[in-house]
């Protein structure tokens, strides 16, 4: 049994995933794989379904805590149950999870096991408890069943949507004798598959428990009372932030007296439970990848300099109290996943890992990426001839079945065809690995993908002009022109006033957001600074920004 860290070296991008894939292949069960970031996870996930023919689950990034006034997307907490629900209950899954959301501190997986509530064919239950027993674990009674984490009844019929099935299930009830049970579609509202039994997970990262609701409450009384004397004892200057403090405490009492805002009470997880665990000890037992384990070290640096910011803005506010930073997780906690049983480390380059002092096993693997033809196919033919020449096993990858035969018809015609292996499937980029004298062409290789150009434009000290919306991700600092300098989250749809449109979602220090019609867009551009070096962000409420434009 593998117990130390393995090293690879050589491997990257879609070389990491056919490396993980192999690994996978030959010791099966669970498989947690930690990126840099979401977008990465996504596209490793992507590739390591190309090898492995299975679908991982993404896990959503984890960058915003103590968030305030603002309804998050439940779909992401959907995804993240996903996720912990794989790796805690399933024999064999891939999870694939940006640093930011492993080193999340969740409830311990011995509460998601336990809570788990279980329907079966022919046994009595109450509607009334199962009810009751389903908002504990966070489901949302709705009219009418229409995403997962909501139930809903109707006489004797309960209709609920687990986080980790794929269609909603339909349970009859004979007076309290479960008469059947199946899988129903959500659109037709018609009958699937008839079923014997159904396993219901929670719908939520907190779960709704009396005894953990009374013991949370009683930790952040405590604090926060403390904290409100404390600020109170300092004189006049300090006077608004105890008051802002105090009206804070008693808005968290009251969510928790009301077993209500579960989303938000989770950055408080901490007072709720004695011990919480990263997402690496919902698997027991299982095979632990971390792809570029220095890349994401400088950035959970950058995320936790930037979080401690923000953090001493509100704590100078009267938002927070110091016992509350206990939340927030860095470098150290992710180097905690290294004295995993078998973690493997996969680098770019042979270079020593900080946090890793002694190795069970290192690899340096040759590899190189598949050069991008950009459609000039007599390149990819020589290329093709070159590679049948040394004597190379080629794949090439198709993602359509007009492509496949398009590039059938070319390998014959390059006189190839019999030396070339085709692959039906979506790979993001070929490889070659000259030692085993594999390679691997994408289509995506061979075509590529267009990008518009994009006319250059007159710009400021601070701002480039935004043409469109889409121009920005998720990530990119911005300036707006009243508030100033912020950081561009995403497009949130929000429904005001009867009316729903998309806002573009701005965070500022301290966690404060704003939210700008899209059709408002041309008051923000896009930050322009020196490269690699992160602005800060100013106070959305303060003067900084009316004295910097002065």
């Amino acid at each position: 049994m593998r117990k130390g860290v393995t090293g690879i070296s050589g491997v990257s991008e879609s070389r990491s995933a056919a490396v993980i894939a192999e690994r996978i292949r030959n010791e099966k069960g669970k498989s947690l794989i930690i990126t840099a970031t979401e977008p990465r996870a996504r596209r490793l996930a992507d590739d390591l379904s190309f090898f492995t023919k299975s679908e991982g689950h993404v896990m959503p990034a984890e960058d915003q805590v103590f968030l305030r006034y603002e309804a998050r997307n439940h779909d992401r907490t959907i995804d993240r149950l996903q996720g912990m629900h794989a790796l805690c209950m399933e024999e064999n899954c891939i999870v694939v999870a940006p640093a930011s959301a492993a080193i999340k501190k969740t409830l311990p997986h011995r509460y998601m096991e336990a809570k788990r509530l279980r329907i079966a064919l022919g046994e009595d239950h109450f509607l009334i408890d199962l009810k009751q027993a389903l908002m504990e674990l966070g489901y949302e009674r709705m009219s009418l069943v229409e995403g997962r984490g909501e139930f809903s009844t109707r006489g004797g019929i309960l209709d609920i949507f687990t986080p980790d099935a794929e269609h909603p299930y339909r349970v009859e009830f004979f007076d309290t004798e479960v008469d059947s049970i199946r899988s129903f579609d959500l659109d037709t509202q018609r009958s699937l598959e008839n079923l014997k039994s159904i396993d219901i997970g929670p719908a939520e990262q907190l779960l709704l428990e009396k005894e953990l609701f009374q013991a949370a409450s009683s930790r952040i009384n405590k604090a926060y009372t403390a904290q409100i004397r404390k600020l109170a004892s300092k004189g006049e200057e300090y006077q608004d932030a105890a008051h802002r403090l105090e009206k804070r405490r008693d808005e968290l009492l009251e969510y928790i007296e009301n077993r209500a805002n579960a989303q938000l009470l989770e950055n408080y997880i901490h007072y709720f439970y004695d011990e919480t665990e990263y997402l690496w000890d919902y698997m027991e037992d299982g095979n632990l990848f971390v792809d570029d384990p220095d890349r994401i070290g400088e950035i959970l640096d950058a995320r936790t300099k930037e979080l401690k910011s923000d953090f001493q803005v509100m704590l100078e506010r009267g938002e927070i109290v110091p016992g509350d930073m206990k939340i927030l997780t860095g470098r150290e906690d992710f180097q905690q996943c290294f004295s995993y049983p078998g973690v493997c480390l996969l680098s770019p380059f042979p270079k020593a890992i900080k946090g890793v002092e002694t190795y069970e096993e290192l690899r340096s693997i040759q590899s190189s990426q598949m050069m991008n033809f950009s459609g000039h196919m007599d390149l990819l033919e020589s290329e093709l001839k070159g590679f049948v020449k040394k004597g190379y096993t080629i794949y090439l990858t198709c993602s359509g079945k007009e492509r496949r035969e398009n590039l059938r018809e070319f390998a014959e015609r390059a006189g190839v065809l019999e030396r070339v292996k085709f692959l039906d499937g979506n790979l993001s980029q070929g490889m070659v690995f000259p030692q085993e004298k594999i390679c691997y062409i994408s289509d995506n290789d061979i075509f590529g993908e267009r990008k518009a150009r994009r006319r250059k434009r007159k710009t400021s000290r601070t701002g480039n002009q935004i043409e469109s919306f889409t121009d920005l991700k998720a990530g990119d600092y911005v300036v707006h022109e009243n508030h100033g300098i912020g950081k561009f989250i995403g497009i949130e749809p929000l429904e005001i006033q009867d009316k729903k449109k998309d806002y573009l979602k701005i965070r500022y220090a301290g966690n404060d957001l704003l939210y700008v019609p899209v059709e408002q867009f041309d008051i923000v551009q896009k930050y322009i600074g020196a490269d690699g070096i992160a602005p800060k962000l100013n106070k959305l409420s303060g003067g900084e920004w009316k004295a910097t434009k002065t």
